[in-house]
């Protein structure tokens, strides 16, 4: 029995370490220690096995489930020179993979060997599905394939409102309700209410959605965090089937995949915030002028687009006139043309012509400039906190790794032991990459802002 405590406290030290607030990787901690904490009565309640036995069983359940994660989540890994170590362990614990075997087979092996597993230890398996492959090796379901509707259609109709399909990189996405934090320090904590009433109404476009959490009572941070994430799950479903979810179930929807870093702003969020600007533009155009809540409203949204933009479109209400700050709105990727105007632009601000109808201050472009600058290190703040969470957990696994090499052969090669080191090799290379994906994300976000810190003592206008 004094075997069995020492592993029972190499699994809570391994889960326990763990644990952070962040994503995906909380929810499987919480997972594994769950587990961990309720081994010892189980093992005292399963007859069949000794603790001995039960606790082995039960590393070789986390340790092959972790394997099947990774085939899922982690497209390619079979090619991936790291993975030949946790091969070679399935070898030694007895797990048969055929020579050439694709990503497929080996997760059906797998499946196949946590089955017998599960019922032994009594353990619920974590949920976890192979993504379907069409007859034809096509990928089934694209962001707003036709069949994906379709799909999604056929759930609603059999009264479910979970859906899942897989990227064209073989990633797993899964859709659903939003379950909204119970964290108060959570930028989506108080939005739960709110979005239950927006998701009442119905919509043609995600931008009158977007427009209904703007004109809102909730605050700044809480209206971009919650429009943020309607715009993140239109990035992996579509805006169609977003639009759709939310016109059909009444209900805001979230989606998942593993691994996946959204972007700052998405797609679906940033046409919004052009053509939303776009249109309190046009009637400067027929002369009239704005009221402080409108020029407010522009100032806010405008702190939100890519500084650069932001700064061209104000600069060209300022210098310019009206028409051309919306055409600028209107047409991003147009670079012939506006290049045209950023040079006529800079000659206007250096000759001091300032355009007579201006509708906002010469502070104007400071304060969009300060107010997309506390954005960027808001969000700055948030992706630091989730690499340090990575970081922590990647520490501790290495830190383990270093002290199982001062322990004798005899004591390494139990099949406990190589369970126990399956499980951490196949999380430690998930860590690895979502390490990776962060750390590139952070990286661009800092490089930003270190260019508007330097910039801003500089505008003057």
């Amino acid at each position: 029995m004094k075997h069995a405590d020492k592993n029972y406290f190499f699994i809570l030290l391994l889960a326990g370490c763990f644990l952070a607030p962040s994503g995906s990787l909380f929810a499987q901690s919480r997972y594994l220690k769950q587990a961990a904490q309720k081994a010892l009565e189980t093992a005292g309640s399963t007859k069949a096995l000794t603790a001995e036995q039960f606790f082995l069983k039960e590393n070789q359940l986390l340790a092959f489930q972790q394997v099947r994660r990774a085939l899922v989540r982690m497209p390619g890994i079979l090619q991936d020179k790291e993975f030949k170590p946790q091969l070679d362990l399935l070898k030694q614990l007895g797990i048969y993979i055929p020579e050439g075997a694709d990503e497929k087979t080996v997760f059906d092996i797998l499946s196949q060997n946590i089955a017998p597993l599960s019922q032994q230890t009594q353990r619920l398996v974590f949920p976890l599905s192979f993504p379907a492959r069409s007859a034809k090796k096509q990928f089934l379901f694209l962001r707003d394939n036709e069949q994906h509707i379709n799909r999604f259609q056929e759930a609603f109709l059999n009264g479910q409102k979970h859906l899942s399909w897989q990227t064209p990189g073989r990633q797993s996405v899964s859709m659903g309700p939003t379950k909204f934090p119970v964290n108060p320090q959570h930028p989506l904590y108080a939005c739960g209410v709110t979005a239950k009433e927006i998701s009442q109404g119905k919509y043609s476009s995600l931008s009158q959605v977007f427009d209904k959490i703007f004109n809102t009572n909730l605050t700044t941070q809480q209206k971009l965090a919650l429009s943020r994430h309607v715009a993140k799950t239109a990035e992996l479903a579509g805006p169609d089937l977003t639009l759709l979810y939310i016109n059909m179930l009444h209900e805001i929807p979230a989606v998942k995949m593993d691994g996946w870093v959204p972007p700052a702003m998405g797609k679906e969020l940033l046409t919004y915030l052009r053509h939303k600007e776009a249109l309190l533009i046009e009637p400067l155009k027929e002369g009239k002028t704005w009221s402080e809540e409108q020029a407010n409203l522009f100032l806010d949204l405008a702190s939100l687009l890519p500084a650069e933009e932001s700064g061209a479109v104000l600069g060209a209400l300022t210098y310019l006139d009206p028409s051309t700050a919306q055409w600028l709105l209107l047409n991003p990727n147009e670079t012939v043309r506006r290049s045209a105007i950023e040079e006529k632009l800079k000659q206007a601000r250096s000759a001091g012509l300032r355009f007579s109808k201006a509708p906002l201050s010469a502070q104007a472009n400071r304060q969009v400039i300060q107010a997309h600058l506390e954005l960027l290190r808001h969000w700055d703040t948030a992706y630091t906190d989730i690499l340090n969470n990575i970081k922590q957990r990647i520490g501790a696994i290495e830190f383990l790794q270093q002290q199982e090499k001062n322990k004798p052969n005899t004591v390494m090669n139990t099949p406990l032991a190589l369970s126990q080191k399956l499980y951490v090799k196949a999380y430690y290379m998930r860590l690895k990459k979502l390490h990776n994906v962060v750390w590139n994300h952070l990286e661009n976000i800092e490089a930003e802002l270190n260019s508007l810190e330097a910039l801003s003592p500089k505008i003057a206008n």
